[in-house]
């Protein structure tokens, strides 16, 4: 958020704000003497799905690869009825495609839009959604819960989730992709948390 302006204002001007990594937690216990509540999308994800199986409601996905998508949509019709899904689309497309898709998603009216996609990715296409369908939808980003629920990534076991590790767990999954962005990014986070904890201080 503080490198790009672009992300930064498509963030606060969001309708829900939810604390979903563990260094957020700490850092607003730190500077704000608040405990915040976890809630990790693929936590959320997983509820509002239930959700729209028990309400009528239905969603739409993008994200993911088609063979990731598919097993997702095949895990969603298994778990919570093949009605919960108004359509999908992967991840990977053009700004052409990217008109058709909101016409599709426009056509078949869903109650939520579900964007497994990595940042900054999911938050300009949010972004993008949000002005161009004016029907009352809830759009959210879910990051790698996809490839999650689908059952191609593990989830890191509750007692890791619970101490906040799982970064960790994911880096132990795949080292060759992670260990940059989690290592570079942890550490610019706590430099800017102490930072503002020593400003605060004096």
């Amino acid at each position: 958020m503080e490198d790009d302006p672009k992300i930064y204002e498509i963030i606060r001007s969001s309708d829900m704000i939810n604390a979903d990594g563990a260094s957020l937690i700490f850092a607003a216990l730190a500077l704000k003497r608040v405990v915040l509540p976890r809630v990790t999308g693929c936590d959320l994800f997983s509820h509002l799905l239930r959700h729209s199986s028990s309400k009528k409601r239905r969603a739409y996905f993008i994200g993911a690869t088609d063979f990731v998508l598919s097993e997702l949509l095949a895990y969603i019709s298994s778990e919570f009825g093949s009605e919960v899904v108004a359509g999908a689309h992967n991840g990977y497309f053009d700004e052409c495609e990217e008109k058709n898709i909101f016409r599709d998603i426009s056509r078949v009216k869903p109650d939520f839009i579900f964007i497994g996609m990595p940042s900054p990715q999911k938050e300009f296409i949010a972004q993008r959604l949000r002005e161009s369908i004016h029907d009352t939808v809830v759009i959210m980003g879910v990051g790698g819960s996809f490839d999650v629920l689908s059952g191609h990534v593990k989830r890191a076991p509750i007692f890791v989730q619970k101490v906040g590790m799982e970064w960790l767990y994911r880096i132990y999954q795949e080292p060759k992709r992670l260990w940059k962005r989690y290592f570079f990014g942890n550490l610019t986070f706590v430099k800017r948390v102490l930072s503002d904890l020593v400003g605060r201080t004096r």
